[in-house]
Parts: structure tokens; sequence; C-alpha cells
């Protein structure tokens, strides 16, 4: 089920580190953090931070050893890889083990990771990713393939690939904006 589709216009939702009140679109999806530029006091801030800035930028931001998801840092000096939901992973079902699809070591249950059992589940059999060659992408619908120039990709080429597009699109916003002074 959708959360956001019930979520009503006038509620308001807080910031995991400043605790300022936001609607639910303004929050990041993992670690619910303000997306929103504000004015924020230095004593209600964990963290001391320029004013104007958004919480996300207070926090590194690091990729999980195990699933390659990117999540923030929410502690001071946390130096761990491993986003929250592998470690408990970690916890519950020891040291994970090599994908068969995708060849991450994110395979908690079984061989076979969450990502790919859920494709899976949701798409298929695997087919060959256009980028990396593995046999680890999905025929998803012809929508989310024009998020990706109408290519057939894996989630990690996904990522990469809206990485590399959305810097591309920062450097030419930037080449315009000094162009134009």
């Amino acid at each position: 089920p959708n959360i956001r589709a019930g979520m009503c216009a006038d509620q308001l939702f807080a910031c995991t580190n400043c605790h300022v009140k936001v609607g639910f679109d303004q929050l990041s999806s993992q670690q619910q953090l303000c997306k929103v530029r504000h004015q924020r006091h230095r004593s209600t801030c964990s963290i001391t931070s320029t004013p104007s800035q958004d919480c996300r930028k207070l926090f590194p931001l690091a990729a999980c050893g195990y699933c390659k998801t990117e999540f923030h840092c929410l502690s001071v000096g946390d130096s761990s890889e491993t986003c929250k939901k592998c470690q408990a992973d970690c916890k519950q079902y020891g040291e994970p083990k090599r994908c068969s699809y995708c060849t991450q070591k994110c395979a908690f249950q079984g061989h076979i990771c969450l990502r790919c059992r859920n494709s899976e589940r949701k798409y298929g059999s695997p087919i060959f990713c256009e980028e990396c060659k593995l046999k680890c992408a999905f025929s998803r619908p012809q929508i989310q393939k024009d998020k990706v120039n109408g290519r057939t990709l894996c989630s990690l080429c996904t990522v990469d690939y809206r990485r590399a597009r959305y810097q591309e699109e920062r450097h030419l916003e930037t080449e315009r904006s000094v162009s134009k002074r």
C-alpha cells in the first residue's frame, strides 16, 4: 500500500534532526530528514549548521556495503557502512551470501537477495542488463524504462545512470549560469 496516498495535505510531520513540522512530501524517504530550507534555532539543532540549509545536507551520504542503498549517517562519527535494514538482517540471519542474480553480497535468506526476489515476483525471471551484461535486470513496464532512456538496466546500473544524468544536468546548469554573467 502506498503510504503517501492516504496522507492528508494538511498533516505535518517532524524532521528527525531539527523537529521542524513539514509536509510528508518534504521529508526524505528513509531517515525522514527535511528537504526544505528553513531558519533553525541553534538550540533545536543537534549539529551546528548554517541557517537556510536543509537537514539532509548536514549528514554525510554513504552507500551500504551490502545492498548498495544510499543512506544518511545520522550519528556523528558513525563510520558504519551498513544501513539499518542490513544491520538488523545481519543480527537475525548472520553474514549474507552473494545473490545468484546481481552478485551483490546481500542475500540474507537463501541464494537470492530481497531486491531481486521482489523484482522476480513482480516482473518475472531476470534478463540481461544492457550495461553490466549480468542476468540481473527485470522486464519492467515501458513507463519505468522511459526514465532510463528506454534501456533495460538492473537496479544498480539504474542508480548509476540516474546519478550520472543528474550530475550532467547540474553541470549544464552551472555552465548556463556562468555564461549568462
